[in-house]
């Protein structure tokens, strides 16, 4: 006997492992009996197996039946026994094991039933061109449209789509809308033009004019943004601003007529990009200023424009996050300063290399203090600290303590005496107690005794600072309470 022992004794062994050699114990005692004598007359015949303990007789002799049965072609029956409905679900089962995936071409024209095709379809262990056309039902393609949207090609060839109900239709072109074109014109109605414009715009493409509307040239532009098979008798100006919005390559499309500073203003708004479509006489400065008013971005899509610095600054004023769409070229010396001007803290929206220690103090001067943590010693001269000291003392304390010095230290101190206070008391030099009172008297209650009692240091602050003179024969010592007659 000719026992194959790839799929056919897999699904012997799936058949013996559901339980069908009980069965065939049971049920067809005499069919296995006769299988037996058979078997035993045939030269060349399989051996059976010994009976174990306990065990039917004709066990053994069912398991060879089996193997014998799942021999390919299988016959549907074998001895009186029905193997017709066993042998479906086996080939299902055994077809979703990745090794027996590929074989479904050994399964014989008598045993592929729509729910085996269906099946295979399903994982993809056949496609439907591999279907033979009179296996395409309606029932199949109603459950394997949403995989295959053409499988309603098969139908085609053997029919036509005259036929196809339209569920299917409306199905396959709700997911692929390009298929309407195949499509039987018979077969067209409302709903399914619909549907297939709503999934592509390629449903515009040679449908027949009585089904172009003006309302189905909208959706087309609107959903997908494609006008290049709209009719230009039907383009509107809502169209091609919905067109440009989603791509400015659709500019290629735009009648004469609608390429208007208006129309093209508008798409500009939705989409920058829009400016490097610009028709020839909207290539202007006035329209460039109205189209960066619009959308700020376009400034980048302008970046090789020759735009000048008081447009960019214009855009800046009215949106300090428009820096983030300038190139380099762009970001001039002044624009970068109108930046920090505008908002301190945007100077992190310029790139690294226009972050300049002058840029990063006057960022730090504006009321931005994390700026000072972008100083640093080999990009700051001592120059540059010390002039923003002067223009400000609060500076010092934000500053990292590398780049703090005695000199600014000092400069801070003349300007508002009383930071003598923050200076430990072994620090409060004669220097730095003597600036501390260039301006005022707030820092005498800070100063050592020691200094106060030197006849040089008082003499050398009372020809710094006036003050001094009103006060020098009644100063108050908060801390020692005591009364200097000097």
């Amino acid at each position: 006997m000719n026992i194959s022992t790839k799929f056919p004794s897999a699904a012997a062994k799936y058949l013996k492992g559901s339980g069908f050699v009980a069965e065939l114990v049971e049920k067809h005692a005499d069919a296995l009996l006769e299988f037996r004598v058979v078997s035993e007359l045939e030269l060349g015949a399989p051996t059976f197996r010994r009976t174990k303990r306990g065990e039917d007789q004709l066990a053994p002799v069912a398991e060879v039946f089996i193997k014998v049965a799942c021999a390919w072609p299988p016959e549907p029956q074998l001895f009186g026994v029905d193997l017709v409905g066993r042998f479906d679900g086996v080939l299902i089962e055994l077809l979703d094991r990745d090794q027996w995936r590929n074989n479904f071409h050994q399964v014989p024209e008598s045993h592929r039933t729509e729910a085996l095709i269906v099946h295979g379809i399903r994982i993809r262990a056949i496609s439907p061109s591999q279907v033979d056309p009179k296996d395409i039902t309606d029932s199949l393609m109603r459950q394997v449209v949403g995989l295959y949207p053409d499988i309603i090609l098969g139908r085609a060839n053997s029919n036509g789509f005259s036929i196809a109900p339209l569920d299917i239709l409306l199905s396959a072109c709700g997911i692929r809308g390009e298929l309407l074109s195949q499509i039987d014109e018979s077969c067209y109605t409302e709903a399914l033009i619909d549907t297939a414009i709503k999934r592509s715009p390629l449903a515009l493409k040679g449908l027949p004019a009585r089904f172009v509307t003006a309302e189905r040239c909208l959706s087309i532009a609107k959903l997908h943004g494609h006008l290049e098979y709209v009719p230009q008798s039907l383009m509107t100006a809502e169209m091609v601003i919905a067109g440009l919005s989603r791509s400015s390559k659709n500019d290629r499309f735009v009648p004469a007529e609608l390429r208007t500073e208006a129309v093209y203003l508008e798409a500009i708004r939705n989409n920058a990009d829009v400016v490097n479509a610009l028709p020839s006489e909207l290539k202007t400065l006035s329209f460039y200023r109205q189209a960066i008013a619009s959308n700020p971005k376009t400034l980048y899509e302008l970046r090789r424009e020759a735009i000048p610095e008081e447009m960019i600054i214009e855009a800046v004023d009215r949106n300090v996050t428009v820096v983030r769409n300038l190139s380099n070229s762009q970001l001039t010396p002044g624009v970068v300063e109108f930046v920090v001007e505008k908002r301190p803290e945007a100077l992190m929206l310029l790139p690294a290399e226009k972050r300049t220690p002058e840029l990063t103090i006057k960022a730090l001067l504006g009321g931005w203090a994390f700026a000072a943590l972008l100083l640093k010693r080999e990009n700051c001269s001592p120059e540059l600290l010390l002039d923003a000291v002067r223009q400000d003392y609060k500076v010092l304390p934000l500053l990292p303590k590398e780049l703090v010095t005695e000199e600014l230290e000092l400069e801070a101190l003349r300007q508002n005496g009383a930071l003598l206070k923050l200076v430990n008391a072994d620090c409060r030099t004669y220097d730095r107690c003597l600036a501390a009172l260039t301006q005022g008297v707030d820092a005498l209650p800070f100063i050592p005794d020691d200094l106060l009692e030197s006849q040089a240091f008082q003499r050398d602050a009372a020809r710094q600072n006036g003050q001094i003179h009103k006060l020098w024969g009644h100063v108050c010592r908060d801390d020692a309470g005591t009364s200097l007659g000097l």
